[in-house]
């Protein structure tokens, strides 16, 4: 959406609502948080619904992405727009007058919201100890024959399974050429001079990579815990970076939530 057309839907609260409920209504019916029904009747005008069945009231939002952080339908669409833009979370502060707090709650939603999966699909994966199914292979020995070993379980921090395939997030430590996880190569595309004591491995697309650095690298450190929903991220960006990506990410917003206690990534040893 060009910023023509983004004015138009964002010059109210009013369109700015009209604008994601007819989204919501695209990414799937609505209906009841509590009984699934969806035989629903607006009340208040407008401003909430009620079911008919069990005669709960409730938000149009609620039960989606979007109905997690509580600010105006005109603050969300401007919210969206500037994380498109790629902006960070302090200047979207700044020209949304949301409290900054706010802002990395809201930036976290959408975020979910891409990743869209269970959190043992997005969540960081871990390699114990004797666990042979990562070897590195440092290089080529006699006749040619690569010289490969179990990678050390203290060395990973992260195994991430990507659409292309595996990212490997490693102590700087590693000095493997490559790596071998579940059949496939992943070639060795950051020795940590954009990230000290960091090291990345990734299979298939090492374009992806590059992509995703330069924007990884200006919010200036993300923890392990946040790292899987990030990189979720970029590579949505990237599969889609010839798109349109405020349309896309408002139809993320708008599909129904995960529940609270599987939505975000949990990493634990």
């Amino acid at each position: 959406m060009d910023v023509f057309d983004f004015e138009k839907i964002a010059r109210s609260d009013r369109a700015a609502e009209r604008y994601i409920l007819d989204s919501c209504a695209k990414a799937f019916p609505a209906e009841c948080p509590s009984c699934g029904d969806g035989r629903l009747y607006v009340i208040e005008g407008g401003a909430r619904r009620r079911c008919a069945r069990c005669g709960r009231s409730f938000h149009p939002w609620s039960g989606r992405w979007i109905g997690e952080i509580r600010i105006s339908a005109r603050k969300w669409l401007w919210i969206v727009k500037l994380f498109e833009l790629d902006m960070h979370a302090s200047a979207i502060s700044l020209e949304t007058a949301v409290s900054y707090p706010t802002v990395l709650k809201a930036l976290d939603v959408v975020r979910r919201s891409i990743a869209g999966e269970p959190s043992e699909d997005i969540a960081c994966r871990f390699i114990r100890e004797g666990d042979e199914t990562l070897i590195g292979c440092r290089g080529t020995g006699v006749y040619g024959i690569r010289i490969c070993e179990t990678v050390a379980a203290a060395a990973i921090s992260c195994i991430l399974r990507l659409a292309s395939g595996y990212l490997v997030w490693a102590d700087r430590s590693l000095t493997y050429a490559s790596l071998g996880y579940r059949g496939e190569d992943l070639s060795l595309v950051d020795r940590g001079e954009r990230f000290p004591f960091r090291r990345v491995y990734c299979s298939a697309q090492t374009g992806f990579w590059q992509f995703a650095k330069e924007r990884l690298a200006k919010h200036h450190g993300v923890s392990d815990a946040k790292l899987p929903l990030y990189l979720r991220e970029m590579e949505f960006r990237y599969l889609n970076r010839r798109r349109r990506l405020f349309d896309l990410f408002i139809e993320r917003l708008c599909a129904r939530a995960e529940p609270a206690d599987r939505s975000l990534p949990l990493i634990s040893a």
